[in-house]
């Protein structure tokens, strides 16, 4: 029997969990991302893969939840020559428009059947942004301080986290003495020790058995290899604006599974974007077409063990340069959130 978890870049408590199941020790196989199996005749061979899209569909239902509850109720223009009732109908039909984007994306369910646990992480990503939106402060920052666990990348949304409780505080008044008093006060100060005592004392237990492997495709893989050196860059603009699609397309290390990290948000971000539909096709067509030209040749030095690291360098240059001026798109349509401290209960 098998239990399937995708160990690459996992973190120590996702190895933990497996390594405790397997009772052993992780095996590296190679470079590339490979996912692990163990002994547990009192498990389906399938579990894993169970699990992760279980964490799918919970996904879906808190997709669906953040935006009846705290987006699209702000989005005036939503359904202007409605009558209430039939404002909420479509309210609730464009919610699970939306949310259905997320479960029905090939690249989500693929992702998860194969035995990549992106799912679990998914989980904790948007628990965490729905405790912070409800003003749960200590369950936001003990999910932050969780998700950055099982991967380090969530880290950057404690920028975001921390935005939300000094807005809920000035009632989203902007820059101003006092914002920027929130900023240093007792709430933000708490959740930031709350959230790394999570982390530290999560990372103390499990460390001591984690392990690893890597696969770089990212365009810093020939000329700045050093995970340090690039860490500037991208920390530098994913800490400053707070923005998952930032920090992956600036990420040292580079797979299919982690358009994940930021796939997940489109659906909270479609109704606060206003672009023509030939800009969305535009997109659409630069997203896709880059990153079809960079994974073609990710395919024949992955399977074919092809010597292609110079033209995927490359490639991978056109894919970043492509996939910012998307970002650069998105962030131009972007219209910002109306209040977000007001806690409004979805129609019955």
């Amino acid at each position: 029997m098998c239990f399937e978890v995708g160990l690459c870049h996992c973190s120590a408590l996702g190895r933990c969990v497996y390594l405790v199941l397997q009772g052993g020790t992780s095996h590296r196989q190679t470079l590339r991302c490979q996912t692990a199996s163990s002994s547990c005749k009192w498990l389906h061979p399938s579990f894993g893969k169970y699990l992760f899209a279980a964490c799918d569909l919970i996904n879906g239902t808190l997709i669906y939840q953040i935006l009846m509850l705290h987006i699209l109720p702000h989005i005036k223009s939503l359904a202007p020559d409605v009558s209430a009732e039939n404002s909420k109908h479509f309210m609730c039909a464009h919610a699970t428009l939306l949310a259905a984007t997320h479960l029905l994306n090939p690249l989500v369910f693929t992702i998860s059947t194969r035995g990549s646990s992106e799912a679990i992480l998914c989980t904790f990503v948007l628990l965490t942004l729905l405790y912070a939106l409800e003003r749960r402060q200590n369950a936001a920052a003990m999910m932050q301080g969780l998700s950055a666990h099982w991967k380090i990348y969530p880290i950057i949304y404690g920028v975001s986290c921390v935005s939300v409780i000094t807005s809920q505080r000035v009632n989203g008044k902007g820059w101003d003495f006092a914002y920027l008093c929130c900023l240093v006060g007792r709430q933000v100060l708490c959740f930031a020790l709350l959230s790394a005592g999570t982390f530290i004392v999560l990372g103390e237990i499990c460390y001591t058995i984690s392990g690893g492997t890597s696969a770089d495709l990212s365009i810093w893989r020939e000329p700045l290899h050093s995970p340090f050196t690039s860490l500037i860059p991208q920390l530098t603009l994913s800490l400053g604006t707070g923005l998952m699609f930032t920090f992956m397309l600036f990420n040292h290390v580079c797979t299919s599974q982690y358009f994940i990290w930021y796939t997940l948000f489109i659906p909270l971000l479609v109704p606060h974007i206003n672009l023509s539909w030939k800009k969305w096709v535009m997109c659409g067509a630069v997203w896709m077409g880059t990153q079809a030209l960079w994974l073609a040749e990710a395919y024949k030095l992955e399977f074919l063990g092809d010597d292609v690291f110079f033209g995927l360098w490359v490639r991978s240059l056109v894919y970043v340069t492509g996939h910012a001026w998307v970002l650069g798109v998105i962030m131009s349509g972007y219209t910002p959130f109306v209040s977000c401290n007001q806690h409004i209960r979805a129609p019955g």
